[in-house]
């Protein structure tokens, strides 16, 4: 699979999963690195960067479902 079909996987995952939702809050970057084995820099950066623990579960399920998946990886 490639690294945008794992990520989509993992888009869906979170989407799907509470538990997986709220690891990731906590570390982005260890449960994206599950999922997408050549994680860039860019990409940690990009992920770190974000708010995750300030944002509501709403919130982060509409981030989710944004076709534009690529915008918040």
């Amino acid at each position: 699979m490639s690294d945008e079909e794992n990520i989509q996987d993992l888009n869906d995952r979170l989407i799907d999963d509470a538990e997986l939702r709220d690891r990731f809050r906590d570390d982005p970057v260890a449960v994206a690195k599950e999922a997408v084995t050549d994680l860039s820099p860019e990409q940690e950066a990009k992920l770190l960067a974000e708010e995750w623990l300030e944002k509501t579960e709403d919130e982060l399920l509409a981030l989710l479902h944004d076709p534009g998946i690529g915008d918040w990886f």
